[in-house]
């Protein structure tokens, strides 16, 4: 499947991730991880015919894809609440003009079934097929993936970071050092990209509708 470029991605992430990775993330790099470590119990799994003969060739196949997980935007009310720490966390824009080779992304899928084995597709295929396919409760999260295949590289560049968004509790939950540590790094990062947008929510409307401005906490 060709790869259109550019797009768009947003990750939102805990404060304590943030301020734990966040030379890593300044550098525009992401985490690949196993597809076992997120937080669904379904994922990756498959119906299958049981004289199938290459189920071990799937499961194997399955082992060499790692995974990270974005949005489409950085408004979704519930991933604030699920993945940034009740809204104290950070929501980072990327802008993605190439990736690197056997990395791709893919928007997930919902049905309302796990997915079953397409005798016509390659192991590969199939092993990828049974994790951009989500059960459709998850519809919400409008989640866009990078896979990557076969890399043994977990952490690594894949776009322009183009902004960063904190929670509307981003100061009112974080600690002592976690608040230090992000405060003199984004200082620093601003002294070198002093027109690098940072944003926090500023308000959330009756129906979940969410605004945000430019915040100066940063500014040198």
């Amino acid at each position: 499947m060709p790869q259109k470029f550019p797009f768009t991605l947003y990750w939102y992430r805990s404060s304590n991730n943030f301020a734990k990775y966040i030379d890593s993330y300044l550098q525009g790099k992401i985490h690949f991880s196993s597809w076992k470590a997120v937080n669904d119990p379904m994922e990756g799994y498959f119906l299958y015919c049981p004289h199938r003969d290459s189920i071990s060739t799937l499961i194997g196949e399955k082992s060499k894809i790692k995974i990270c997980c974005f949005s489409k935007c950085y408004s979704n009310y519930l991933l604030w609440s699920y993945y940034a720490e009740d809204h104290s966390g950070v929501c980072i824009e990327y802008e993605v003009n190439e990736l690197p080779e056997n990395v791709f992304k893919r928007c997930v899928k919902y049905r309302k079934t796990i997915p079953t084995f397409d005798r016509t597709k390659t192991d590969k295929m199939q092993a990828i097929d049974c994790l951009i396919h989500k059960l459709s409760f998850w519809r919400m999260e409008e989640e866009i993936r990078l896979l990557s295949y076969d890399i043994p590289c977990s952490d690594m560049k894949i776009g322009e970071m183009k902004s960063i968004t904190i929670g509307r509790r981003f100061f009112d939950r974080i600690g002592d050092q976690d608040h230090s540590k992000i405060c003199n790094h984004l200082r620093d990062f601003m002294r070198d990209n002093p027109d690098f947008p940072i944003y926090q929510i500023m308000d959330i409307s009756s129906d979940g509708t969410m605004e945000r401005a430019i915040t100066t906490n940063f500014s040198l």
